[in-house]
This record gives structure tokens, C-alpha cells and sequence, in this order.
């Protein structure tokens, strides 16, 4: 169940993120551009493909996004100026200045998820097998 949820979230991630590289402005840099488009609609896609199928490679390609979205700086050292597509961040410093970061706590609760699953994957895997 928790695999087909991930999935779901990722699709609608990826969905949302399409909507928004398509408002995007012509001042966004199209280096810009390419990194959002590789971090939320690629990467979310693909994730969602692999928890659909329970396959490891959904946690690494679903902790791409998370790991990029948990602290994020604002003003000029932002490195996307494009917002990400679900977010739960709480501001932290002196965001109204444009000199702050941004802490997502939905992206840090499920990129401590993925680390654990894959983490539990390798140790399962790992395990010798009983002879019987």
C-alpha cells in the first residue's frame, strides 16, 4: 500500500511540475529549467514507475527530489528559483531580505523514508540464508 501511495504522490509531483515549467517566465534561465525538469518531472516519473513495480530504484530516484527540496536557499543564492511542487516548508533567517533558507520537513520526513528502505533492502539482501 505504501508503495502504490509513493507512486501517486511522485505522478502528482510530476504532473504539478509540468504546470509549472510551463508558466515559467522567459527570464528563467534554461539552466534552470533543465534541473527542475530533471529533478521533479523525470525523477518523479521514474520513481513512480518503480514503486509501482516495488523495485529499490524507487527509493534512489525518489530521494533525488526529496534531498534537493529540504533546505533550499532564497534570494541570490538560490540555485532554482522555480518553487518545487509540494511543499511544507517553514522559512528560517531573514527570508523578507531575500538572505534565508527555506526547511521542508515533508521532504526531510520521507528522504529519511527512503534511506531507511533502502538501508532495510541492502540488509535484507545482505543476510546469509539459513542452511536447511
Amino acid at each position: 500500500m505504501f508503495h502504490r501511495a509513493l507512486c501517486l504522490y511522485f505522478l502528482v509531483c510530476a504532473v504539478i511540475a509540468v504546470f509549472i515549467l510551463a508558466n515559467a517566465g522567459s527570464e528563467t534561465p534554461i539552466i534552470e529549467r533543465l534541473i527542475y525538469t530533471f529533478l521533479y518531472p523525470l525523477s518523479g516519473s521514474i520513481a513512480a514507475f518503480y514503486f509501482w513495480h516495488r523495485k529499490v530504484a524507487g527509493y534512489l530516484f525518489g530521494l533525488l527530489p526529496c534531498l534537493s527540496m529540504v533546505i533550499r536557499p532564497i534570494g541570490e543564492w538560490a540555485w532554482i528559483s522555480l518553487p518545487p511542487p509540494i511543499s511544507l516548508g517553514f522559512p528560517m533567517g531573514d527570508v523578507a531580505a531575500g538572505r534565508g533558507f527555506i526547511f521542508d520537513i515533508w521532504a526531510a520526513l520521507l528522504s529519511i523514508r527512503f534511506i531507511y528502505g533502502l538501508y532495510s533492502n541492502v540488509t535484507k539482501q545482505a543476510a546469509p540464508e539459513s542452511p536447511d
